[in-house]
This record gives C-alpha cells, structure tokens and sequence, in this order.
C-alpha cells in the first residue's frame, strides 16, 4: 500500500459519513495545517475513529498493513536527519566525526598520526 492507494482507501471511507460529516470534514481539512507528526491522513483517521467509521481494530490493521509495505520509511526518516544536520551545521560536523574516529583508532596508529600532523 502506497501513499495514494492509503488516500484512495480513506476517501472511501469518508464516504461512510453522513453528509454533514462529511462537508465538515472536507471544510476543516481545507484549513489544516499539518505539522509533524500531525498531519492530514491522521487528522482523517482520527475523525473516522470519532463518527465510529472505523474502530481502533481496524485502524491498527490498516497501520501494520502500510508499514509493513514500506519497510525503509525509518531509513528514510534517519537519511532525512543525517541530511538535515549536515546542511544545519555545515562542515563542522565534519570535523567533529573526523576527530571523533581519530580518538577511537588504536594508541599507536593515534601517536604516529599526530606525530606526521605536527
């Protein structure tokens, strides 16, 4: 399941809702503004759960099911960090790292490194 086939699948849901329901949920997703982690997809779901469109059984089932057929989203989360500090913190960052692994190398290697440096 991708990102168009869960909107695909939700909009059908929100057919379910009586009309007045309906246009109030169109209306206030007219004027969301998501922000993470909320966002419009949970705005609908949880919506869904108020009217009892859907139960918490069923949303779970739908939750395992998206996740489940996007295993590298938490990869792409982490990639989406590492990118953002570096573009956030410029190359200082690194710097940092490279300091850091010359700390972790062995005492010997470390000694005739810096003895070359200086």
């Amino acid at each position: 399941m991708d990102v168009k086939q869960l909107k695909q699948y939700l909009e059908n849901l929100t057919q379910s809702l009586k009309s007045k329901n309906h246009q109030l949920l169109k209306a206030r997703l007219g004027s969301l503004i998501s922000v993470f982690p909320f966002n419009e997809y949970e705005y609908i779901l949880m919506f869904l759960l108020d009217r009892e469109i859907i139960t918490f059984q069923e949303y779970e089932k739908l939750r395992e099911k998206y996740v489940a057929s996007n295993p590298y989203l938490e990869l792409y989360g982490i990639a989406t960090g590492l990118v953002i500090m570096v573009l956030a913190f410029g190359p200082g960052i690194f710097f940092l790292f490279r300091e850091r692994f010359e700390k972790m190398k062995p005492r010997t290697k470390r000694n005739n490194y810096q003895s070359i440096n200086t």
